[in-house]
């Protein structure tokens, strides 16, 4: 496998290869850890959807974000997300501030995730 990206849930980092090689990393912040409800599932999954523009909606948000990338069918995938707390990013803040299970990225880290990754590329999610 050649073309996949990794979404390190510890350090909240993603990485993404291309022939094997990384080619892009940058922060997240995954689903909250101490809700089985939302955290980020860990596993092999494969890209199955993008859309520059797309709004996420769950029983208690609707959310409109820009560069999705779905990666699960339950509604888990890359996206943009302008969050208050970007400048106190840790690698902790997920614990206590996490999404609804997706990775969220900054503006400029989604567009490059996004235009980065294709269809039925590999996503390997890990602590």
């Amino acid at each position: 496998m050649k073309n996949y990206s990794e979404v390190d849930l510890t350090n909240q980092m993603v990485y993404v290869y291309k022939n094997g090689k990384q080619v892009y990393s940058s922060i997240c912040v995954t689903g909250l850890d101490t809700d089985l409800e939302r955290r980020t599932r860990t596993g092999c999954y494969y890209i199955k959807d993008k859309k520059e523009e797309y709004v996420l909606t769950g029983a208690d948000y609707s959310t409109p974000t820009k560069y999705w990338v779905r990666i699960m069918w339950t509604g888990t995938g890359y996206h943009y997300l302008g969050r208050s707390d970007w400048g106190r990013w840790s690698p902790q803040i997920y614990k206590t501030r996490g999404s609804h299970g997706c990775i969220n990225l900054q503006l400029n880290d989604a567009r490059n995730i996004y235009n980065s990754v294709k269809m039925r590329d590999a996503v390997f999610i890990h602590y």
